[in-house]
């Protein structure tokens, strides 16, 4: 299994950009609306599990356009990646800023939401596409669009949400897309060890089994 840069050999280095370059051609379909082109990066059996969203790669396409024609305005930062490949398979640990732009309580405000990607890359019939999307999240923020008109949040739910991912939550729930208190965030070392043991098994296709944020088991 190879990891670091200076780790792989050339022909690891070529597919490791290849793997990368999926990740964000991706992720700037789904900013930029063009959704068959982000259909076409997953494979047909890919798992995704994010804040709001549990299920299958296409369903997330439809969940992802749905939420866009809402009127929502939201787009990613990607950075680099970590990742380690082994053989037709590949795991991707690459940070992540996600910026919306919605409104609450009568008032325009940008969330920006800090966090790192956990992404499984399988090659089949010569290409690579996503076979799963998780997150890790580190923390956010809420700032209003006009400084004289700042929204009036519920004190009580807000004081319920997790600080790892505070205002993503209580913009989803706001937008009747709740999303799981059990998320894996720096607040939850274990949730995140989890998920990190998870995916090296899948990676050493290893026959072992996670428990998703809403009680699902995931094949690992």
């Amino acid at each position: 299994m190879t990891g670091q840069g200076f780790e792989l050999t050339d022909a690891d280095l070529l597919e490791r950009i290849r793997i990368e370059d999926r990740l964000v051609f991706e992720r700037a379909a789904r900013d930029a609306g063009r959704w068959d082109e982000m259909a076409a990066c997953y494979h047909p059996d890919a798992e995704v599990d994010i804040s709001w969203f549990t299920g299958s790669g296409a369903a997330f396409v439809q969940a992802s356009q749905a939420m866009a024609q809402g009127g929502n305005v939201s787009f990613h930062q990607i950075g680099q990646s970590v990742v380690q490949l082994r053989g037709d398979r590949a795991t991707l640990d690459t940070d992540c800023t996600i910026h919306i732009f919605t409104e609450l309580e009568g008032c325009g405000v940008a969330i920006t939401s800090f966090g790192r990607l956990r992404v499984r890359m399988e090659k089949r019939g010569g290409a690579w596409l996503i076979a799963g999307l998780r997150g890790i999240y580190l923390r956010d923020l809420m700032q209003p669009l006009d400084p004289n008109r700042i929204p009036q949040l519920d004190e009580d739910l807000l004081a319920g949400l997790r600080p790892s991912y505070r205002c993503l939550a209580y913009a989803m729930a706001k937008l009747g897309r709740p999303a799981s208190a059990t998320l894996p965030g720096i607040d939850r070392p274990d949730l995140v060890q989890s998920l990190i043991d998870a995916e090296r098994a899948w990676l050493l296709d290893m026959a072992t089994t996670e428990t998703n944020n809403h009680g699902r088991s995931l094949r690992a």
